[in-house]
This record gives C-alpha cells, sequence and structure tokens, in this order.
C-alpha cells in the first residue's frame, strides 16, 4: 500500500484549514469567518494541526487578541510535551453590570489521539470568538460574560504517535527515550496501525517500547468518578489509579483551580452526538430533563445534520466509568457534555479516516457544531448545576 492513510485526509483539495471559511448562523445573519493564517504551517496531516502546529495556532491566537486571550500551560504529557490551555474572557471577572461572577466554561479536545476533528474543532470555537469580539455584540458578550478555557489538545504524545514523531523504542539501553523522528524505516503495516492509536504513550509494562497492544492509558477512563481497574492491553484501559496520568491531572488542576465552574464540554468524534450524564451508573441524574432540554435546543441550532441525544450510559448497553465528563458533573457540579463531532458509519477496524472527515467537509462539520457551543455561552449564568 504505496499512500498512507493520513494522505487520505487531504485527497479533494490540497487547501490548509486556514484557507478555510466557516459560515456561523446566528439570530440576525449568517456570519462569515476566515480562520487567520498566523504562519506558515508545515503540512504533516493535511487541514489537521499537529503537535507544534497546535502550540503555534494558540500563540497566534495570543499574539493577535491580547486584551482577551491569553494561554497557560497547565501540565505536561508523560513524554513532557506541554498541554496549554487557553482562555478567552475579557478582563473583569463579573458579569458586566451586576456584582454576579462571572460562569466559567472548560471545553477539552483530543483526549483520544485519533478523533483530530475535535481538536480542530476547539481551535475554530477559539477563532470564531476573537474574530468576530469588535464586531458582533452577541459575541461580545459571551466573552465578556464567561471565562471560557479551552484545551484543544489533551493528549499531545497520542497524536505524535500519530504524526510519526513519537518513534517505538527497540533498544533496551533506550528505554523511556523519545525520538522526535518520523517513523520512515517502520513498514507500511506498523505505519497503519499507528492510525489507530487511541490512549497516551504510557509505557505500562516499562520494556522502552511503546505499543498498542500493551501500553497507554485511555485518558477518559482515568478520572476518578466511576474509575474501574481493567486490563492494559485494552483499548480503553483505565490506568492503574484514578488520576495516574500527568494529562488527566493536568485537566484536574485546571477544573479545581477555578471558582465558579458551569459547564465543561467534551470534543469526541465517530458518532454524531450529544451525550449527557451518568456513564458509570444506570439511570439518570436529577437533571437528566434539563439535559434533554438543553441538547434539543442545541441541536435546533444546527444547520446541517442533526445530532443525536443520548445519555452515556446507554451508548454501550452498559455503564461507562472514569470519564471527564461525569467527574465534572459529580464532583465539580458543572453542567457537563460530550459532543461527538462527526459521523460516520461504523467500521471493523475504524483507523483515522475513519474518525475524521476529509479534508474539504471539515469546515462544514465546524460550521455545524459552533452554534451549539455558542448557545451555552449564552446560557451559562442559567445553567449552574445546583
Amino acid at each position: 500500500m504505496k499512500a498512507s492513510l493520513l494522505k487520505k485526509l487531504a485527497l479533494a483539495t490540497s487547501i490548509g484549514l486556514a484557507s478555510y471559511f466557516c459560515h456561523i448562523p446566528s439570530t440576525r445573519s449568517v456570519q462569515e469567518v476566515q480562520y487567520n493564517n498566523y504562519e506558515n504551517l508545515e503540512d504533516k496531516l493535511g487541514a489537521y494541526y499537529t503537535t507544534e502546529e497546535y502550540e503555534k495556532r494558540m500563540g497566534g491566537i495570543v499574539k493577535e487578541n491580547p486584551k482577551i486571550a491569553s494561554m497557560k500551560k497547565i501540565g505536561e504529557s508523560w513524554h513532557k510535551r506541554p498541554i496549554y490551555a487557553l482562555k478567552i474572557s475579557d478582563e473583569n471577572e463579573n458579569i458586566e453590570g451586576t456584582t454576579k461572577k462571572e460562569p466559567q466554561i472548560i471545553i477539552i479536545a483530543q483526549q483520544h489521539a485519533k478523533e483530530l476533528i475535535g481538536g480542530v474543532t476547539a481551535i475554530a470555537t477559539a477563532e470564531y470568538l476573537t474574530k468576530n469580539y469588535s464586531t458582533d455584540k452577541k459575541v461580545k458578550s459571551y466573552v465578556d460574560n464567561n471565562e471560557i478555557y479551552i484545551v484543544p489538545l489533551a493528549n499531545p504524545d497520542g497524536l505524535a504517535i500519530i504524526e510519526g514523531s513519537l518513534k517505538q523504542i527497540t533498544d533496551a539501553e533506550k528505554a523511556k527515550k523519545i525520538l522526535d523522528q518520523p517513523l520512515t524505516e517502520l513498514n507500511e503495516e506498523t505505519k497503519l496501525k499507528n492510525t489507530w492509536w487511541r490512549k497516551n504513550a504510557r509505557d505500562n509494562n516499562e520494556d522502552g517500547i511503546i505499543l498498542e497492544v500493551h501500553d497507554g492509558v485511555d485518558l477518559n477512563r482515568n478520572y476518578s468518578t466511576g474509575w474501574t481497574n481493567g486490563e492494559s492491553y485494552a483499548d480503553n484501559y483505565s490506568g492503574p489509579h484514578p488520576f495516574s496520568e500527568p494529562e488527566t491531572k493536568a485537566i484536574k488542576g485546571l477544573a479545581e483551580s477555578l471558582d465558579n465552574l458551569a459547564i465543561t464540554v467534551d470534543l469526541h468524534s465517530y458518532l454524531g452526538m450529544i451525550m449527557y450524564p451518568p456513564g458509570y451508573e444506570q439511570g439518570g441524574t436529577k437533571q437528566e430533563e434539563l439535559f434533554k432540554k438543553i441538547a434539543k435546543e442545541m441541536v435546533k441550532r444546527q444547520p446541517y445534520k442533526k445530532y443525536e441525544i443520548k445519555r452515556l450510559n446507554s451508548l454501550y448497553g452498559s455503564t461507562v466509568g472514569g470519564s471527564f465528563t461525569d467527574w465534572a458533573y459529580f464532583e465539580h457540579n458543572a453542567l457537563s457534555l460530550v459532543i461527538e463531532v462527526y459521523k460516520t458509519e461504523p467500521q471493523p477496524f475504524p483507523d483515522i479516516v475513519n474518525f475524521n472527515p476529509p479534508q474539504q467537509e471539515i469546515s462544514k462539520v465546524i460550521e455545524n457544531v459552533i452554534p451549539m457551543i455558542l448557545y451555552l455561552f449564552e446560557i451559562s449564568d442559567s445553567l449552574k448545576n445546583p
């Protein structure tokens, strides 16, 4: 197989995401936003971002919008790659014209490495807010009356494996040493396998070799609420104990640094769906009807394909423990949602292509998701979970 699967992501066009136009419907008019091309980014993943490109694009947002955007390192991965959070807000900590503290919102993406579209959507959300802040009264109110924290890449090591910059080590003397080199000497079968990567890059058996069969932790099973132990070879291995991973510790630290967390959104891919707690136990929460009402209002704002709405524990026919969404809801009283931003047909061996739209469809997917997120910004003050 001569062409790698990564190339298929950009088959239709050579135009990068930086030149896409995103049309976001609002109650007033159709907004047309051009993505800023802050750097001549190296095109390793087509329109999707590499680990380096995420940092550059976040830095570009801050540079272009210093009054409402800032960037903070909240932690590191196992292999010392930084994890950043963008803060989008004005300098005032209170809602305009009141003494009420602004609601705080966390949006995270790409806990699962191969779900690239989630991270791109997170960046697009930040760019939409900053690009329209000075010209759109609604957007200005979203920014001025919320503290919005966006972590577009929660699993940088996992993405590094996919982009070919995390080398599998076979020499025992070089155990744990990570080399930022393309996997050029590996055969095509190994490259294709890397495009399935979901977990982080924890070396579970400490043999110095990062292999999907034995290594890595599913970050979205490593939070404390409903955490259960599992086998390290599983694709959804939850880790040796809750918050065993530096990546989940980074998200935990961000959430615990906030004193008015109102909403969390976890961006994933593959299902085209809005999901709400609980995942780790059967039945619904006391806010089941509220979750359904909010999700229905979100779906109404989608200009294209309408997403399904489901409770997390109904998704796989069994409970799912250790998720960020359950933890944020039950431990921090935040109204917490999962948005699966892209839907495709189930595949027997899903890889990066199946989880992410072709390059020519990225803009449309983003257009379909951002209006839902804007709705949450709009009603955030009334969504505090009692």
